[in-house]
């Protein structure tokens, strides 16, 4: 695991510790379910080794910590009222926030998105123009799902050129390497890497450097929760710009921080 990655994943974990923190006095000791995005693994890790290392008890907190099931779906959670604190991709959120949804994002941590268009090499899609008339699998619920649309406009496509094929999370990767589908909308830290251990070769393309630059995974509140904890954007920035330096360069400082894993 690289320093900046590490970081990545200390920075969110005490970010979300301080956000709840920043509650004060009247949410302390108070269980709190904190909703992700998709599991508590790989880029989410760091939340859950926030809860081991005690982050969120030394906070006076008891944070249990929500498995998602794809990041529109843990939107709709928020939106809805079902969840009042959230970490999923900023324009699934956001796009419920322009149509009136009671929310708002107060931290952002991955800074670009990791979406990707990815294909096996022999396939032969060459750019993102490449995917018309080809079968393309979505992730159902996911943040891919509300981001196509702003990649097929960047690149002078319409839906109607792709044949989409919404499907299970677990089903994408067998389904491209099987040839069910020419190619998948995923995340490069999760799909790609199952992939190529699979020994497959594929041509990547980011939706970052395909006309769609945008910040991906955020934390969100719903604005009630705001309103009864009104110190929580200062505290949060305060947090940022100090414990999450100080948090992360302990957890990078023993064997795990090794670039070779």
């Amino acid at each position: 695991m690289n320093h900046s990655f590490a970081r990545s994943l200390a920075v969110g974990a005490v970010t979300v510790a301080m956000t709840f923190a920043a509650g004060g006095a009247a949410a302390a000791n108070v269980a709190i379910p904190f909703q992700l995005n998709w599991m508590a693994g790989g880029p989410n890790a760091g939340f859950e080794a926030a809860v081991a290392e005690g982050f969120y008890r030394d906070a006076g907190l008891d944070v249990t910590i929500v498995q998602g099931n794809g990041s529109a779906n843990t939107a709709q959670l928020v939106a809805n009222g079902r969840a009042q604190l959230a970490y999923a991709d900023a324009v699934s959120v956001s796009q419920l926030i322009a149509k009136g949804a009671p929310m708002k994002i107060v931290a952002t941590i991955y800074q670009s998105n990791p979406n990707a268009v990815m294909a096996l090499k022999k396939t032969g899609i060459k750019s993102v123009k490449d995917l018309a008339g080809k079968k393309v699998g979505v992730p159902s619920g996911s943040s891919q799902t509300t981001m196509l649309p702003l990649l097929l406009k960047s690149n002078n496509l319409k839906e109607s050129d792709i044949t989409m094929i919404d499907m299970p999370v677990a089903s994408m990767v067998p389904a491209l390497l099987q040839g069910q589908v020419d190619a998948v909308l995923g995340s490069i830290d999760a799909y790609q890497i199952q992939a190529e251990a699979q020994g497959a070769q594929l041509d990547v393309y980011k939706f970052a450097d395909h006309g769609v630059p945008t910040v991906s995974t955020s934390i969100f509140v719903s604005n009630s929760y705001l309103k009864e904890n009104p110190e929580v954007a200062d505290r949060l920035e305060r947090a940022i710009r100090g414990k999450t330096d100080e948090v992360g360069d302990a957890l990078m400082a023993g064997p795990a921080a090794d670039d070779d894993i």
